[in-house]
């Protein structure tokens, strides 16, 4: 289905929110670059003490690739950025539920702050009422195979404790896609 010039316009309005988060893997003994997607959240939830993150998959930054003194390389709005893991900095990983979030300080100075706007938030209390979300139409946001920002739409089908089915299709590559 062709995109509309207000659903261009929204689409554009999030990547002030995201950024493609580049990493290594070792594949036959080589090592190769991948991507995923990330998002700048602001988190509501009173179990987290930080309320700004990186917000991305375990597999795209497991407990391997955030271990302290290491750096983790994005592009943000066509630059490269990094921001370094010390001991200083929140962060949390679940690797069954595969998720990683990372505490981001204003001193990163990854964006400029008139243009950020942290569209995107975590906040667990969504699941309080997750019966009347069935059926709700919901867009997937992803930078499939690191290319430019696309989406997917779908529909909730369920949802189990703090899972999500949805029928959005993601598409190869894009690990990290909210």
């Amino acid at each position: 289905k062709p995109i509309n010039k207000e659903e261009i316009d929204e689409l554009s309005r999030y990547q002030y929110s995201m950024c493609k988060i580049i990493y290594e893997t070792i594949k036959k003994g080589q090592k190769e670059k991948q991507s995923g997607t990330g998002f700048f959240c602001q988190i509501n939830d009173k179990n987290i003490s930080f309320k700004k993150g990186l917000f991305t998959n375990n597999h795209v930054l497991n407990k391997n690739r955030i271990e302290i003194n290491k750096e983790i390389e994005f592009e943000y709005l066509n630059k490269m950025k990094k921001i370094k893991i010390t001991k200083n900095r929140k962060v949390f990983t679940n690797e069954y539920l595969d998720y990683t979030c990372i505490e981001i300080f204003d001193s990163d100075k990854i964006f400029d702050k008139d243009k950020i706007n942290y569209i995107f938030r975590i906040d667990t209390e969504i699941f309080e009422n997750k019966k009347n979300m069935i059926d709700t139409e919901i867009f997937i946001l992803q930078y499939p195979n690191g290319d430019e920002l696309s989406q997917a739409l779908g529909k909730i089908l369920d949802i189990k404790d703090n899972e999500i089915k949805h029928s959005a299709a993601t598409l190869i590559g894009s690990s990290g896609s909210l």
